[in-house]
């Protein structure tokens, strides 16, 4: 499991989150689990603004890959949020190849700040 915080400007919208990964070799079925979420200051739980799940064999030859979610929840960040990205990985075969490349945030604004 892997995290890591995401700073983006105030009322920057998101608009697309992307997870790169790599399966070399594993033959068996795995997971990853990536999710975006956001929770602002006085907000006890987090929201879910975006997941990407990929299950099963992946092997694709050695060539990067990657799944992208537009169809992101409550976009839009103020400047008191906390964002973060929380990836997971179930691989159930031993000595796997499965390889995490990152994610990509992608944003708007309407005004420089």
């Amino acid at each position: 499991m892997m995290s890591s915080p995401v700073y983006l400007p105030h009322l920057a919208t998101v608009t697309s989150f992307r997870l790169f990964y790599g399966d070399f070799l594993t033959l068996q079925d795995s997971h990853i689990h990536a999710h975006l979420r956001k929770r602002g200051r006085n907000s006890l739980f987090p929201i879910e603004m975006s997941f990407i799940e990929v299950e099963g064999d992946h092997y694709d030859g050695g060539n990067i890959l990657e799944q992208e979610d537009t169809s992101i929840i409550n976009g839009t960040v103020a400047g008191s949020d906390d964002l973060w990205i929380w990836v997971r990985f179930e691989v159930n075969a031993t000595g796997s190849y499965l390889r995490f490349y990152g994610c990509q945030v992608e944003y708007a604004v309407s005004t420089v700040q």
